[in-house]
This record gives C-alpha cells, structure tokens and sequence, in this order.
C-alpha cells in the first residue's frame, strides 16, 4: 500500500469515529476510500495527470 505524501498535508484518517465490527460493508468501504486517498496523493506527488469524467 502506498504511505501518505509529505507535502505538508497532515494524513487524517477517514474514519474518524470508529465503525461498528459487525458493519463488514461500511468496514469494507472505509478501507477502499482510504487506499484511494492514499493513492491520489502517490499520483499528485509525482505529477501524474488525473483525467475523471
């Protein structure tokens, strides 16, 4: 997995309020959001263009 950038920016965690275990799906989508955060900041630290739409 990739670490947080340094660009200044603190890493926030995003689930701030722990979810409940017995919630896999929530679990499940936290960690997804979490990798992609961590991946767009890979990108944006090495100036990859990022095309959405």
């Amino acid at each position: 997995m990739v670490g947080p950038v340094d660009k200044g920016v603190e890493a926030r965690p995003v689930d701030r309020r722990q979810p409940d275990d017995s919630d896999p799906v929530l679990r499940r989508r936290i960690e997804d959001v979490s990798q992609l955060i961590n991946v767009l900041r890979f990108c944006v630290d090495k100036d990859v263009e990022l095309i959405f739409g």
